[in-house]
């Protein structure tokens, strides 16, 4: 007789493992992800000169998207509109794609020059290249013999 062994939190499995993710991540602090109705995830990459930020962002539109870049933080807002919650009372069937509004908070570890900031949209993929302060970026000094 074969039998069969339950892992009863097998299910949470993939939950603890993105709560642990999510408490080493270094760019993320406690006010990084504001309640809302819609997770974006996203890259944050670093170069010397900067940050790229890449945000998924399927059926938002760019008119329905709010970027603000304050010091070392970037804050991405948005709503995405997926039909209308009140006119269509009971014609759903099967109802699985959100709508609603997300908001997203990420504080990097150098100020930003929000002047020279760029935001692109392309087929659902937001695209941020955030240049940093030139206070925050590294400055060469020639060492003069005497």
């Amino acid at each position: 007789m074969r039998s069969t062994f339950l892992v009863p939190y097998r299910r949470t499995r993939s939950l603890r493992h993105s709560l642990d993710r999510l408490a080493n991540d270094r760019y993320l602090d406690a006010a990084s992800i504001v309640r809302s109705k819609l997770y974006v995830p996203m890259n944050v990459e670093a170069t010397d000169d900067g940050y790229t930020i890449t945000a998924l962002v399927p059926g938002i539109d760019a008119k329905h998207l709010e970027i603000q870049v304050l010091d070392d933080t970037v804050t991405i807002q948005g709503e995405l509109f997926a039909g209308s919650d009140e006119d269509d009372q009971g014609a759903y069937l099967l109802r699985e794609i959100p709508s609603g509004g997300f908001s997203r908070a990420i504080r990097l570890s150098s100020p930003l020059d929000p002047e020279k900031a760029e935001a692109a949209i392309n087929d659902g993929v937001l695209t941020l290249q955030l240049p940093k302060a030139d206070s925050a970026r590294p400055k060469n000094i020639k060492v003069q013999v005497k």
